[in-house]
């Protein structure tokens, strides 16, 4: 079941043909028969993995089919392509095993990346396996503010190095990098922009920034970078524009879904970071 927003096409290890899924819905169902004991004999043989590859990118006209945004918000889609300078960014996944239920993991296409989760069927489906193929990262703004953000791949060192570069000024190219979120509002995240300069091992980040009035029009609002694959909640400090004075901590909870998808959600800290206690029963702290 294709859950990503964008068409994608399957090749099935050992065959010639291509299956087209269109994005709409339904269930594709993959049958293999034929009368020739010979042919079902090698059908048999045969590795039971299906690779994928997006052929179109994706698009909110998808999504939106399978969106629930009642619970998840508005969707924000930034508009790409799978081609850049007449260069195509994508290619075949890694086979994927399709016996293995209940395994999930991560799905890259060359530069695109999504998730794919084997669960085994019910009822007349019992003996069938099927492939769920869902985005791999998704973003909420649960703030009161809108926010801008920026899906980075690289090291720790360079990751912060880009968000020096991005609050001193944004050049054309960051600014199509760039997605806008208003308060409730939701992204998924398809691609992360290499920041690497192959001194440390690279991870994904999301580097981002709270869109709020400040004092001041050279004040330069600061970006945060959260760990994608840091499963835990992380504390950012916002500050005024006057004083430098910590006005509010936002914090971004890293966790996943029960298809295996990352959920980032970034909102007000509701529970402060550190917490100090004065257990002496004769001194008194300042």
């Amino acid at each position: 079941m294709n859950k990503t927003g964008a068409k994608l096409e399957y090749k099935v290890a050992g065959q010639t043909k291509r299956y087209l899924d269109s994005g709409l819905g339904g269930l594709p169902l993959m049958i293999h028969g034929s009368k020739s004991e010979a042919t079902n004999d090698k059908y048999k043989r045969n590795a039971k993995e299906i690779s994928v590859i997006p052929v179109e990118s994706p698009s909110k006209k998808l999504a939106d089919l399978w969106w629930d945004s009642s619970t998840n918000g508005e969707l924000v889609l930034k508009k790409g392509s799978i081609e850049v300078n007449g260069r195509n960014v994508v290619g075949w996944s890694d086979p994927i095993d399709m016996d293995g239920a209940g395994v999930a993991g991560e799905v890259w296409c060359s530069s695109y990346v999504f998730n794919a989760k084997i669960v085994s069927l019910a009822g007349a489906f019992h003996r069938c396996n099927m492939i769920n193929i869902t985005p791999r990262f998704v973003v909420k703004n649960t703030l009161h503010m809108s926010i801008s953000l920026v899906p980075l791949q690289g090291g720790g060192h360079d990751v912060l190095h880009k968000a020096a570069q991005l609050r001193k000024s944004t050049n054309l190219s960051n600014e199509r990098a760039i997605i806008n979120l208003k308060p409730g509002e939701s992204t998924l995240l398809y691609q992360f922009f290499d920041v690497a300069s192959g001194m440390e091992k690279p991870h994904r980040w999301v580097a981002f920034r709270v869109n709020a009035a400040r004092f001041g029009a050279t004040f330069k609002p600061k970006w945060h970078v959260i760990p994608c694959d840091d499963k835990e909640t992380h504390m950012f400090g916002e500050h005024d524009g006057c004083f430098d004075a910590m006005v509010s901590i936002i914090a971004a909870k890293v966790h996943e879904s029960d298809f295996g998808s990352t959920l980032i959600s970034i909102s007000h800290s509701t529970v402060p970071p550190f917490r100090i206690e004065n257990r002496s029963n004769d001194h008194y702290l300042r």
